[in-house]
């Protein structure tokens, strides 16, 4: 095995066994949010109940290709003002 084989499979192995802690803690606070729901007045999600660090998510970026058409449907318009239909 060379190098750049191990150091893959090192990776690998790390992100497997990360997912698997993460898949465990996940089940356990789905589990106690099951459990408290009766108890609770309001419904509760098991991410409001645990927040894990891996449940941080990237913002939503703003769809690029809205902005594209926009644009060059602006554009088109502004175009067809300066010159007239044709």
């Amino acid at each position: 095995m060379t190098t750049d084989e191990f150091v893959a499979m090192q990776k690998a192995y790390a992100e497997k066994a990360r997912l698997r802690t993460y898949d465990n803690w996940d089940r356990i606070r789905t589990l106690a949010a099951i459990v408290i729901q009766p108890h609770c007045k309001r419904k509760i999600t098991p991410r409001q109940l645990l927040p894990l660090p891996g449940d941080k998510q990237k913002k939503p970026h703003k769809n690029v290709a809205e902005k594209v058409e926009r644009s060059t449907a602006d554009r088109f318009s502004k175009l067809m003002k300066v010159y007239g239909n044709p």
